[in-house]
Parts: structure tokens; sequence; C-alpha cells
């Protein structure tokens, strides 16, 4: 490698180190730990997740991945306590605002606000939170599945459906994708092929 680079006349390439969210290791330690007992899909895994992103903020209470993080936590785990818990959506809210506060690149604070948005009912809201979301990371599949939730609200089944195909298709084993078909179906009153999405979607 020195010789080409001898035969080219350029000298080392000396490239930055990846930047972490945050200059705390600590904060970032238990920030990695928390967001990913977040993503699993039991309540015990979620309670412990939403502790350590605490612990995380804690050590950098401006730690905008941590607070979207810790919002995500509360809306799964609001969901996973059925969905009684008011004060758990308007804290996600919040922290889901912080987050933008402290960094306005970051998917995970939008998609927080556009499903805060959701329970509260605030249909177009939620559409431009998920939207802004994928033009960050067009990749992402949680905004498509909020787009195509809202479509559903709004009776626009044919954009539903166009959302759900490409969530489907890069995260078919996803529990929210059988259960957001699932309502797809049941909108369309095609209460069997719902059954059984649902049923999908509960054994993941």
């Amino acid at each position: 490698a020195e010789t080409i680079l001898a035969q080219l006349q350029v000298g080392p390439v000396n490239l930055p180190a990846p930047q972490r969210p945050s200059p705390s290791d600590t904060a970032y330690n238990y920030y990695l730990r928390g967001i990913h007992l977040v993503q699993q899909q039991n309540l015990p895994s979620v309670e412990r997740g939403i502790a350590y992103l605490q612990i995380a903020l804690r050590y950098d209470s401006t730690f905008a991945d941590a607070l979207a993080g810790f919002g995500k936590g509360l809306l799964e785990q609001f969901k996973r306590t059925g969905e009684r818990d008011r004060n758990l959506v308007n804290k996600a809210f919040e922290l889901g605002r912080a987050a933008v506060g402290f960094n306005s690149n970051l998917p995970l604070a939008y998609d927080v606000l556009a499903e805060a948005y959701w329970y509260n009912k605030r249909f177009a809201n939620a559409r431009e939170m998920a939207t802004k979301s994928l033009s960050l990371q067009p990749a992402g599949t949680e905004p498509y599945r909020m787009l195509a939730r809202v479509a559903m609200v709004e009776g626009n089944f044919e954009s539903a459906a166009g959302n759900i195909a490409r969530i489907t298709k890069v995260d078919p084993g996803h529990p929210a994708t059988h259960f957001v078909t699932g309502l797809l179906h049941h909108y369309r009153k095609e209460y069997q092929a719902a059954a059984w999405e649902y049923d999908q979607a509960g054994k993941l």
C-alpha cells in the first residue's frame, strides 16, 4: 500500500474517527444497553431499557439519542400496559421534542413524535413527523407503518397498502408489520385475514 501511495505521490490519508452522539462514554454505554432492551418485544425488557436510558441521561442530559430512546421506551410501555396511562404518551412527546431541540436530524425523535401525535388523534401531525423521519432515513420502516395507519384512518386504503408492501419487503417478521397489515384487513372487513395477522403479531 505504501508503494502504491509513493507511486501516486499521495501521502497517508487520516480519516476522522467516527463521532459518538455523546461525549460521555458512560452515557453512551448505558444508551446502547437501553435502546437494545427497548426494542425487545416484552414489557420487562422495555422497563429495564427505560431504566438504563434514564441513567444515560444522568451522565449527559443533552444526549438526543437517549432522549428519543427514552421516549420510544415510554410508548412501548404504554402499548404493553393496556394503553391506559396517557401520561406516558405526553412524557414521550416532550422527550421527542427535547431530542429534536438537541439534534434536528435524528429520525427516531420524529418517530416518537409521530406516534405520540397518533395516540392524540392528531393524524396530520403524525404524517408530517413520519415524513420528516423518512427524509432523514429513507430505509426506515417505522415511518412507513405510521403512514399506513394514517392513510387507513383517512380511508385511503390504496396508499396504506403501498406503504405496507414496502415494509413487508424489508421487515416482514416484525410484529408491528403483521399488526398494521391486520388493521388494513380489518378496515376492509376481511376479518379472517385480519385475525391471522394479529395472531402472527402475538406470536413474535
